[in-house]
């Protein structure tokens, strides 16, 4: 049997862009994502009405005081106290001790659906 489509939504915004053009192809999630390499996502924003498919490349959990700085600068972040400071916009209760999924994908593809 196969399984569903996973879906990552991302905020509207400049990252947009950049999911598009391949400048951005990881991203930092609180908690532990049920995500695994090989496998087909769809990226996308319910606000800006646009989606496309993406491999998932590799997938790594950590504590958030675990990030590497290279994840930290791919994610858009200059230093580990910058990325939990961002990521806490979206999750709140998140802590340096704090469960997360840092996941990488490739081979963007399809078409946008709306405006960037």
């Amino acid at each position: 049997m196969k399984s569903a489509m996973r879906a990552l939504l991302i905020a509207p915004g400049p990252m947009v862009a950049n999911v598009m053009n391949g400048r951005k192809q990881m991203i930092i999630r609180e908690g532990h994502r049920d995500y695994a390499a090989g496998q087909v996502i769809m990226i996308g924003c319910h606000v800006a009405n646009w989606a496309v498919l993406a491999d998932v490349s590799e997938v790594r959990h950590c504590r958030a005081a675990e990030l590497t700085m290279g994840e930290c600068e791919s994610d858009g972040f200059d230093c580990l106290e910058a990325a939990i400071a961002g990521l806490q916009k979206y999750y709140p209760h998140l802590t340096k001790d704090s469960p997360v999924t840092v996941l990488r994908w490739d081979r963007v593809r399809g078409m946008m659906l709306g405006n960037v």
